[in-house]
């Protein structure tokens, strides 16, 4: 039987920064990353998505294809969160192949690290991790160099890292700025690159977090959208 969905992500379009085994966290954390969930998606796309991490399921999913990222080696493809975001993405009208999927951490955060597990709190783990993996999320927003950056829910504490810093002038440079016209949802910033990119970076609500409706969710979104029609 083929499965077959629209909206579900090509393998082909990974975006991998580094072909061996990711060392960074071996002297602090004592772990390899040898389960590297590299970003995908449009590597010229005007909108880039960055999400958290990426676990284990306590189960394997039934779902044939939304498996999850530990799965799938790709960001946002389990079926409560990854399908949900994206079928958001589609009903505002987004084009999914402009669009460029990541996570703040690379690694599956189910590392079997001693020195991680004794933190006992996910948001520690993830904010160490996440620090660790700034160089590689600061080289895929170099590369791709996007119009739109979404954040989802805590992903939006490693990108606050890259604001307001006083780098050379071809370097990563983000303004961080407080918008709240918004009715829905608060967007707690935007940003534009210092240099010839001009970027708007908005921090959302994780759809995992999500505990109403989806129609103030997909409100928010079209005010970005409305954002790049306009030619921000």
């Amino acid at each position: 039987m083929i499965i077959n969905d629209p909206i579900f992500p090509n393998f082909s379009e990974r975006l991998i920064l580094l072909k061996d085994k990711c060392s960074i966290c071996n002297e602090e954390y004592d772990f390899i990353g040898d389960n590297i969930i590299w970003g995908n998606g449009n590597k010229y796309g005007n909108i880039m998505v960055i999400g958290k991490d990426s676990a284990k399921p306590k189960k394997e999913p039934k779902d044939e294809l939304w498996k999850g990222s530990f799965y799938t080696k790709m960001p946002l493809t389990n079926i409560t969160t990854g399908k949900r975001f994206r079928n958001f993405l589609k009903d505002t009208g987004f084009n999914l192949s402009d669009v460029f999927i990541t996570n703040a951490v690379k690694c599956n955060s189910c590392v079997e690290s001693n020195i991680l597990k004794a933190f006992k709190s996910n948001k520690t783990i993830f904010l160490k991790l996440s620090k660790n993996c700034s160089d590689y999320l600061k080289e895929e927003i170099r590369r791709i160099r996007p119009k739109v950056i979404i954040t989802l829910g805590d992903a939006k504490i490693p990108v606050d890292g890259l604001l307001d810093k006083n780098e050379k002038e071809e370097e990563l440079n983000i303004k961080g700025v407080d918008i709240n016209q918004f009715i829905n949802q608060k967007l707690p910033f935007r940003g534009k690159f210092a240099n010839s990119v001009r970027s708007e970076v908005y921090n959302l609500k994780h759809p995992s977090m999500l505990t109403g409706g989806k129609e103030g969710y997909i409100k928010t979104l079209k005010v970005i959208a409305n954002h790049i029609i306009m030619g921000i």
